[in-house]
């Protein structure tokens, strides 16, 4: 882990250091273009003088005219060179800095990697806390399919103290068919009002009574030891309001390996809030807060994760923990979030929330 962060010193480093010899390079070559100035002026005035000279001495004022323009246009060639080494150089900085940036974040996936193993496996070696309620809003709409395999990801938490909240949005029986085996009162249903993903969400928060909110949606799987990690973060964190964890998610790789294969990967950005206003940094089912938080409502539209994030971070950072929540949408096909209009919906939050900080 510590090796990741002394190579990603050393790359800054090395691009500072280029960075630097460009600024002074282009320092040097402004100086030589004002010299090649100075000395076509002083060329020019001792032509303008030749006509009132007598014919010996313009003979030796051309002779020195002659001479003059000879080194200016050797400094013209030597600048010239220099600013060919200049744009290579610049090329070479620009392909240092892209390289540079590869690095980066190759070196926060290994760190990322590293942070993950290392607080899952305490996490799963400690007693699990029962100090903290939490409460799973979990929404869907006729999935019979992976419903069921949602649920039992809850009922399998590690930290005792849960509530899930099924939001029924849907027109068939199945989260009848799913809880017809499943015993546990800590398993509630509420009706959904079927006016989007953001509206079925507000109504699990309103039959939500656990400290912390997390959220999970009906095509996704939750870690066994997420709501443990839910529970440790805001039991020992009083400063913290707002969470999110590690998301678990398929990535389509090139055919080097295999064309139909695919590998898994963590997804968690570090926390910034300027860039969160450029786009989402984590999911839903990775986000947890305090559930009396004034801002915790849905709007409704689509991008409706993205918009609580930003408000629910107004003047709060939001802290990202090293564990993963859940694995993203395993085998899942349709999602509530997704019509023709999303990608305009996510320019809408962007540029709302970009001029509401900018006021």
């Amino acid at each position: 882990m510590s090796g990741g962060v002394f190579k990603r010193a050393d790359a800054n480093a090395r691009v500072d250091e280029l960075e630097a010899r460009v600024a002074e390079l282009g320092a040097h070559l402004t100086e030589v273009a004002r010299k090649l100035a100075v000395a076509e002026d002083k060329v020019a005035a001792a032509a303008n003088k030749l006509a009132y000279l007598d014919p010996d001495d313009a003979g030796r004022a051309r002779a020195v005219g002659e001479d003059a323009l000879a080194r200016a246009d050797n400094a013209q060639g030597v600048a010239d060179a220099a600013l060919d080494r200049a744009a290579v150089a610049e090329g070479r900085g620009g392909d240092a800095l892209a390289k540079g940036a590869v690095a980066l974040d190759t070196a926060h996936e290994a760190l990322v990697a590293a942070n993950v193993l290392a607080f899952m496996s305490w996490i799963e070696l400690s007693p699990p806390g029962a100090d903290v309620s939490i409460s799973v809003v979990l929404p869907t709409r006729d999935r019979p399919d992976l419903l069921p395999r949602a649920v039992s990801s809850v009922l399998a938490q590690a930290h005792p103290t849960w509530q899930l909240v099924i939001v029924d949005d849907g027109d068939t029986d199945a989260v009848e068919q799913t809880l017809a085996n499943v015993d546990d009162a800590r398993v509630v249903v509420v009706p959904g009002p079927r006016q989007g993903l953001g509206a079925a969400r507000n109504a699990g928060l309103d039959g939500a009574s656990g400290d912390v909110i997390c959220y999970l949606d009906d095509d996704n799987v939750m870690h066994p030891a997420w709501l443990q990690a839910v529970a440790h973060v805001f039991s020992t964190r009083a400063d913290v309001d707002v969470a999110y964890g590690v998301t678990l998610t398929e990535h389509r790789v090139p055919g080097t390996l295999d064309p139909d294969g695919w590998w898994p990967s963590f997804w968690q950005l570090p926390w910034s809030r300027p860039k969160l206003l450029e786009q989402n940094l984590t999911d839903a089912g990775a986000l947890a807060h305090r559930r009396e938080l004034d801002e915790a409502r849905f709007d409704g539209a689509m991008g409706e994760d993205w918009d609580l994030l930003i408000r629910l971070t107004a003047d709060r950072a939001a802290l990202a923990v090293p564990a993963i929540s859940h694995a993203y949408a395993v085998g899942g096909g349709d999602h509530m979030s997704h019509t023709p209009d999303h990608r305009a919906a996510l320019e809408d939050v962007r540029r709302r929330h970009r001029r509401a900080d900018d006021d």
